[in-house]
């Protein structure tokens, strides 16, 4: 280790990127609803807020097929991960 760089911090490590590029799959809303811990009502409150990732764009097969909502489990993975960490209350 160079001199110059700091040993990373604890909370720095656990916030590591975790996520193997070869695992990327699509998830749909009931795993990233169960990996988020929340409801589906506030999940979208965020989505329209800009503040979690969107589903994908998925082309439909035919006209009349229907398209499911489906999220990367990498940008759900990245979310959870950029959250703070909570600070000790005094």
């Amino acid at each position: 280790m160079n001199h110059t760089q700091q040993q990373p911090t604890i909370q720095e490590q656990q916030i590591a990127p975790l996520f193997n590029p070869m695992n990327e799959r699509l998830i749909n809303k009931a795993e990233v609803l169960e990996r988020v811990g929340m409801s589906h009502t506030t999940m979208h409150q965020l989505i329209r807020q800009g503040k979690f990732p969107d589903a994908v764009a998925i082309p439909a097969v035919t006209q009349d097929s229907m398209r499911k909502a489906k999220w990367r489990l990498s940008d759900v993975v990245n979310w959870i991960q950029t959250l703070p960490f909570k600070t000790a209350q005094k």
